[in-house]
């Protein structure tokens, strides 16, 4: 039996951990477009304050494809995947399989504001963002940040940089921070505590464009103001990565992701999906959305492992 899998987050991780717990002996390929071990997106915002900490995002060990009897395929995206003949491209390279969980996870949801293209102007979703926010940092004079987004890694890229003495303004499009978890009374508490702690909130308002000769300087807000600016953090939101499945044929929504059953089951046979890719329930709605949580992607992929090696209780 071959597995494949799809993205080394945490999905892919904890569907690796669940096969392992009853197959020890089945090749398992894991492929990425980043080339690391795995790591947790979750701690790198400890990575951001102090660059010593960087091999903490390393949650599951340097060694675990090693550990894990796991074959990476590294620094590589996967350009096509054949559910009909069962395979994957990767580069010139064609691997088959017998079971593929994608867990490609999500990538950052640019806003349209002009400028972004700017020397200065960073994401802050993967560990190479984190690395070029350090060199940004070690190479710059850095007085002034604004941050693009009031939610979990808005406030995290805050955080990272406060920790540099940087002054940190928030600018958040909605009427609180926080505004996919909390509601506005919540999120205004979230603001107090964050204004209490030295960084600048501002809610109900709009970049409209980054400015700059080349490098960024400032930012235009929607009511005109003009914030000066040595680094622009961009976290707006993630959206799933659905360009894996590209002429796949596997099911998806337009504004969602990849449509899968209790089993974490794709359309496709023998085709599984977790993580931030996938559609999954939200117990407080009953909706059908992409839940982007790391607890969700760990869960997720978990459920994924177990039914992808057909342990028992599960369908395999």
């Amino acid at each position: 039996m071959r597995f494949v899998i799809i993205g080394t987050g945490g999905a892919g991780v904890s569907a690796v951990e669940s096969i392992r717990r009853y197959d020890d002996s089945s090749e398992i390929i894991m492929i990425s477009r980043e080339d690391t071990p795995p790591y947790s997106a979750c701690v790198l915002v400890d990575y951001l304050e102090n660059e010593k900490e960087r091999d903490r995002v390393f949650w599951k060990g340097k060694d675990f494809y090693e550990r894990m009897d796991v074959t990476p395929i590294l620094g590589k995206p996967v350009s096509r995947i054949d559910t009909e003949k069962k395979t994957v491209k990767v580069g010139s390279e064609t691997i088959g399989y017998d079971k593929l969980l994608i867990a490609a996870g999500g990538k950052v949801a640019l806003p349209p504001i002009g400028g972004l293209d700017k020397e200065g102007v960073f994401t802050f979703k993967t560990l190479e963002d984190a690395d070029r926010m350090h060199e940004w940092l070690k190479h710059h004079d850095v007085e002034k940040a604004v941050v693009i987004g009031g939610g979990f890694i808005g406030l995290d890229a805050a955080i990272g940089l406060k920790a540099h003495g940087v002054k940190v303004t928030i600018v958040e499009l909605l009427d609180r921070l926080l505004p996919a978890m909390f509601d506005r009374e919540m999120g205004t508490i979230v603001k107090e505590i964050v204004e209490r702690n030295g960084v600048e909130a501002l809610v109900n308002s709009r970049v409209t464009e980054v400015v700059g000769d080349g490098v960024v300087s400032q930012v235009r807000l929607g009511d005109g103001r003009v914030l000066d600016a040595d680094m622009v953090v961009v976290a707006t939101g993630v959206r799933p990565n659905k360009d894996v499945i590209r002429d796949s044929g596997i099911k998806f929504k337009e504004r969602g992701g990849i449509i899968v059953n209790e089993f974490m089951e794709t359309s496709a046979r023998d085709v599984y999906a977790a993580g931030d890719i996938a559609e999954a329930i939200d117990i407080v709605t009953g909706e059908e959305r992409p839940i982007l949580l790391w607890s969700n992607a760990l869960i997720q992929g978990s459920i994924a492992g177990y039914n992808m090696v057909g342990s028992e209780g599960s369908r395999g």
